[in-house]
């Protein structure tokens, strides 16, 4: 959509500006056509969209082409995860995968909001999020065949222990995450709570 939108920007440059060359300036028409060509590329190259998260551009950040496919694939994990937590056959998956859902979502707007922290969020982004929604992929795809067979419980129990594991995790990485800011606020409130008692 994104490049469509920038080819169509880009004919339009380039046909305004062959018709004025050709028409009003009554320059040659292969002059005119160059003259289209450049604008073309100038039109396409100009309208290109920038991804900006929280108001920084993300192409101004350092591996700014690796942070934009590590959130493209992890905005894809989440649409397994959470495609899992509505239609998975037993309750327990659900549930699990719906709170790794919210976790996820949570963890992805905090640093949407603070985008320097991309880096630091690195492994959750391209390992427990890929992770987990491998694991469901494959579940999923086994449990749509409802085989009744004991290896279907065992895989059943086998995937509630993983999204256990996968639960834990992101609650460890989002607490890494907020770190600082906790540390900022408990130095706050303990500034707060000296003035009130030097003021009696």
């Amino acid at each position: 959509m994104k490049a469509y939108r920038q080819t169509l920007v880009g004919l339009l440059i380039g046909g305004g500006v062959f018709f004025i060359s050709f028409k009003f300036l009554k320059i040659n028409i292969l002059l005119s056509a160059i003259f289209a060509v450049g604008g073309y590329f100038g039109g396409y190259l100009t309208s290109k969209p920038t991804l900006k998260l929280a108001g920084v551009n993300i192409d101004s950040l350092p591996n700014a082409g690796e942070i934009k496919e590590i959130i493209y694939e992890a905005e894809k994990d989440l649409a397994v995860i959470e495609r899992t937590s509505r239609e998975a056959g037993h309750p327990s998956i659900r549930d699990k995968s719906k709170k790794l859902y919210d976790s996820g979502i949570s963890i992805l707007k905090y640093i949407s909001e603070n985008p320097k922290k991309i880096p630091q969020a690195r492994r959750f982004l391209s390992y427990y999020l890929d992770t987990a929604s491998e694991i469901l992929k494959k579940y999923q795809k086994l449990a749509a065949t409802n085989y009744k067979i004991e290896e279907m419980e065992s895989l059943k129990l086998s995937t509630e222990k993983a999204m256990d594991i996968l639960n834990e995790a992101f609650d460890k990485q989002f607490k890494k995450l907020i770190q600082n800011e906790m540390f900022d606020i408990e130095a706050d409130i303990k500034v707060l709570e000296d003035t009130l008692k030097l003021e009696g």
